[in-house]
């Protein structure tokens, strides 16, 4: 239907094109057009994408109950096509986040607003970090209480406290023991998500590994050992 000039008019002004009699000449492989056409547009928006195109089989004027059944025929149809549009292009972004995510150096998580911390998600990495398969931040509610150092737990629940009373977001360093027993510091950012009537619901966060970076550290403020100084003759 591209020569058609009634579906070009349809597409432009977003209105129903309703013919009588003979169709054009690009409408005539359609069957069953030998009484006449309806073009009708496919709107998402202000946007017109496609076309419904309804033919005559009777030889009778297009009555208003064949428009109103039309237009929604049309407007069900536009409906869905734009829905399976979305759809797609939902998978598709969520395809690329996924990958984004899944391919950082770091742990992404969500978990509970308040001790025990229960983990929501958690990204594939806290196993290659940590060792600890998915299933196990996901199968135990106070998962995260076990595997932290006992010396940090309680500073970190006093600023997540703190957190939710203030800001709402904020920055924690402190220590997680590997599956092989291991202490390994972590960065943690983390943001408060909140339900609609403002109470604390979960955290968003991302865990940096800064392992290194303490050691490091700690070789800078250790002192240089004492040289002995040379007797004098």
């Amino acid at each position: 239907l591209a020569d058609c000039p009634d579906a070009t008019r349809a597409l432009r002004t977003r209105r129903p094109v309703m013919r009588l009699g003979p169709p054009p000449a690009a409408a005539k492989r359609l069957p069953g057009a030998r009484y006449g056409t309806a073009c009708l547009p496919l709107i998402s928006g202000r946007q017109a994408f496609g076309l419904l195109v309804l033919t005559a089989r009777r030889g009778r004027p297009w009555s208003r109950v064949d428009l109103e059944m039309g237009r929604h025929v049309a407007d069900f149809a536009s409906v869905a096509i734009e829905n399976a549009r979305l759809l797609r292009r939902s998978a598709e972004t969520e395809a690329r986040f996924r990958s984004l995510v899944e391919n950082l150096p770091a742990i992404l998580y969500t978990c509970t607003a308040r001790p025990p911390y229960s983990t929501i998600y958690v990204s594939p990495q806290a196993e290659e970090m940590l060792g600890y398969k998915t299933e196990e931040w996901l199968g135990r509610r106070d998962f995260w209480m076990r595997i932290v150092h006992p010396d940090d737990a309680g500073q970190v629940i006093d600023l997540t406290e703190e957190m939710i009373r203030t800001r709402g977001y904020g920055r924690a360093e402190y220590r997680l023991i590997d599956r092989n027993g291991d202490v390994r510091w972590f960065r943690d950012d983390a943001i408060l998500v909140r339900d609609p009537a403002g109470r604390p619901t979960a955290w968003n966060g991302v865990m940096v590994e800064i392992t290194g970076i303490k050691k490091m550290g700690r070789l800078q403020e250790t002192p240089p050992p004492n040289r002995a100084r040379p007797r004098r003759p």
